[in-house]
């Protein structure tokens, strides 16, 4: 009998270990979806600004593309500007959330 039982607990573990990995599988999926629907979604806003500024078409932005790459000043310039974007987004974050652990 007590054989029995402790073969019953062996599977009844394993049976919940299955349940759990395909647990784990459906989560870390959703997750994938997610990350990829947010890129999208960023990849959507670029796009967006991009064609604002007149680079509306994939000929332009390839051309766009070669120059940043063949002209170092202009690669240089478009990461100062990129980072003073960051570094704003950054210090309006900080700022933001100071002011709630304020309160």
């Amino acid at each position: 009998m007590a054989g029995k039982s402790l073969e019953q607990r062996v599977a009844e573990t394993e049976e919940r270990i299955r349940q759990l990995q395909a647990r784990k599988q459906a989560i870390e999926q959703q997750l994938r979806q997610r990350e990829r629907k947010e890129r999208t979604r960023r990849l959507i806003q670029v796009g967006a600004i991009l064609a604002k500024l007149g680079v509306d078409s994939l000929e332009k932005a390839q051309a766009l593309q070669r120059e940043v790459e063949r002209r170092p000043q202009v690669k240089e310039w478009l990461e100062r500007v990129t980072s003073r974007a960051n570094r704003t987004n950054l210090d309006a974050d900080l700022q933001t959330n100071e002011e709630g652990a304020q309160e």
